[in-house]
């Protein structure tokens, strides 16, 4: 799939897709919440628990988020918060459901890794706190929608 769009229309594509496999697994009274330029899909799920979703879409390449969420972060099993990142770029929307305590601490960690291979600094702008998330590092969580009381095999 070609990019279309501005930034804006491609996060709007993608809060629309996540809204719609939500619905799909059994989410019930989806909400769609803004704070700032930060985007919440609140829903409740078949399990009986509230749980919001902050989505983070890309059509190639990597996905865009800041050093601003991470911190170290123990697991959290009763987790209500995650973050999908979604995937329009193919002709089907992949999905990355990921708890927040998860992405919060592999968002801290991968940026300590680069000041470490850059003598503990940002290699060309002192002053970004931009951090993109890879591929292989949600691969693991690829349609893993059950962790959010959500129907599976549908």
């Amino acid at each position: 799939m070609k990019k279309v769009g501005n930034n804006h229309q491609t996060a709007l594509r993608g809060i629309y897709a996540v809204i719609s496999e939500l619905e799909k697994y059994g989410a019930k009274n989806l909400s769609c919440l803004q704070k700032g330029s930060q985007r919440k899909i609140e829903f409740l799920s078949p399990n009986g628990n509230i749980y919001s979703a902050t989505v983070r879409t890309k059509t190639a390449g990597t996905w865009q988020t800041s050093i601003k969420y991470g911190e170290v972060r123990t697991e959290n099993v009763h987790e209500r918060d995650y973050w999908v990142f979604v995937d329009i770029g193919e002709i089907l929307p992949k999905f990355y459901p990921v708890p927040f305590w998860w992405i919060s601490n592999d968002i801290h960690e991968a940026h300590e890794k680069y000041l470490e291979r850059h003598g503990g600094h940002r290699k060309f702008n002192e002053n970004s706190d931009h951090h993109a998330v890879q591929l292989n590092r949600v691969k693991k969580w690829e349609n893993n929608w059950v962790q959010l009381g959500l129907n599976s095999g549908l």
